[in-house]
């Protein structure tokens, strides 16, 4: 049975799996964020995939954010691929600031790295 919540898929039955809240502030407000994290071995690769809801800020209830990252082991060194997507629940005017909003983000997060 599917116990993700909807629009998220279920992680394998054999995958690490943990939730977590922490706050993060903007310009506007203190957001709280809730985020789902599963973690998974594919032979020398893993894959951490989260999937994070925000409360506290307008239109928080008309989307999510769904990351995969990828991490390929090869002799020499490691790549690390991440994809980043929105998934919409309902139509928002607000679309076009969450989504660059969220694609600034997640280019800093990334830079990091």
């Amino acid at each position: 049975k599917n116990t993700a919540p909807e629009g998220e898929s279920s992680a394998a039955a054999d995958s690490l799996s943990r939730v977590f809240e922490f706050e993060k502030t903007t310009r506007w407000a203190v957001a709280k964020v809730k985020r789902r994290q599963t973690y998974q071995t594919c032979g020398k690769n893993a894959i951490i995939q989260n999937f994070t809801h925000l409360l506290g800020i307008p239109q928080a209830d008309a989307f999510f954010v769904e990351d995969m990252w990828l991490l390929e082991t090869e002799a020499t060194h490691v790549t690390l691929n991440v994809k980043c997507r929105i998934v919409w629940l309902k139509n928002t005017m607000l679309k076009s600031v969450i989504t660059n909003r969220t694609k600034t983000e997640a280019k800093e997060w990334f830079d990091k790295y």
